[in-house]
This record gives C-alpha cells, structure tokens and sequence, in this order.
C-alpha cells in the first residue's frame, strides 16, 4: 500500500491489484451475509415486518442508494475527467460507458 497525491490536495490510497481484490471479495461475501444475520434477528425478536408499507420502504431506499451512487460517480468525473483512463474491471467499464 503507498501514497499518492490527490487532485484536491488530500492523500489517494492505491492498492495492488490482489489486494483490492481481496477486499472486493470480502465485501461481496460478508454483505449478503451481514444482511441476512440481521434479517434472522430481527424475526427472532418479531420485528421483520413483510408488509406494503415495508416494500415502499425498500424501493425508497434503493432508489435513494442508486441515485447516490450514481451522483458519486458523476462528481468524481467532474473533478478528475481522466479516471475513466485507469478503469481495468468489466464493472467499471460498464459504468464508464453510463457516462
């Protein structure tokens, strides 16, 4: 892990290749599972509520979630518009062809 100067004056952390990997990878795995622990939970204790008022609530949120995501990433290329030329994963490319 190194350091490198920011456009804004501020620090970038770059990651290796495998390392930044690696930390995808435990988001991917323990996401889904955190979620489901608390869905468990929360049934346990008779507080997981599946009605329409529920559903509404989630879509909400969803929108709200992809909507921040997507104004992040509409920032980040305001203020530095060469980032797309480092995008090396499938993903990335698929968001940089978005914009």
């Amino acid at each position: 892990m190194m350091f490198a100067p920011e456009v804004l004056g501020e620090a970038l952390v770059v990651l290796t290749r495998k390392t930044a990997f690696i930390i995808n990878l435990m988001l991917l795995i323990l996401g889904p599972l955190i979620a489901f622990a608390i869905g468990a939970y929360a049934k346990i204790q008779g507080t997981l509520f599946l009605s329409r008022r529920g559903w509404i609530r989630f879509l909400v949120a969803l929108i709200v979630a992809s909507a921040l995501v997507v104004g992040m990433t509409l920032l980040l290329t305001h203020f530095n518009p060469f980032v797309h030329t480092y995008l090396t994963y499938p993903s990335d490319a698929l968001t940089d062809a978005l914009f």
